[in-house]
């Protein structure tokens, strides 16, 4: 009866080891794909929004800095920038370049984090003016300028 409870015992042990060497492989993959999102909205003086939707997969703190190059028809402006959500505020801005053709647009966006070569997908919407909705996305690793254009 006690050579039966400790075979018992030390299968309890084993399968414990097996879940908690489960668990840790699992901790592992779930913090491996963490990613953050910022989605500014930009207004322009012409009545165009902008609005930039960034997944970069990361964690906000491996997350340094997220610039956005809005380049636009000459004699437009931005007239306010949203920044959705607020932590995005702190790592993100957004330069005007007045150098495209007229009813052109392009957003040039580079990320950076503490990891090189983290994945980013950018997906964008354009919207104002009566010319209804469009959308562009597009994908590159941090480090890197990831351009869309309308």
């Amino acid at each position: 009866m006690i050579h039966t409870f400790t075979r018992l015992a030390r299968k309890t042990r084993v399968t414990i080891a097996v879940l908690i060497a489960l668990c840790l492989v699992v901790a592992q993959v779930s913090a491996a794909s963490i990613s953050c999102r910022s989605d500014p909205v930009i207004f322009l003086s012409d009545g165009i929004k902008i609005q930039v939707g960034v997944v970069v997969e990361t964690s906000v703190d491996d997350l340094i800095s997220v610039q956005y190059q809005v380049h636009v028809p000459a004699n437009v402006s931005i007239n306010h920038v949203i920044y959705v959500p607020q932590w995005a505020k702190n790592k993100e801005s957004v330069t005007l370049v007045a150098d495209q053709p007229a009813d052109s647009y392009q957003v040039w966006t580079i990320v950076r984090t503490g990891t090189a070569h983290v994945g980013v997908t950018i997906k964008s919407m354009k919207f104002g003016n009566g010319d209804g909705v469009t959308r562009q996305q597009a994908s590159g690793v941090s480090g890197n300028v990831i351009r869309i254009g309308y």
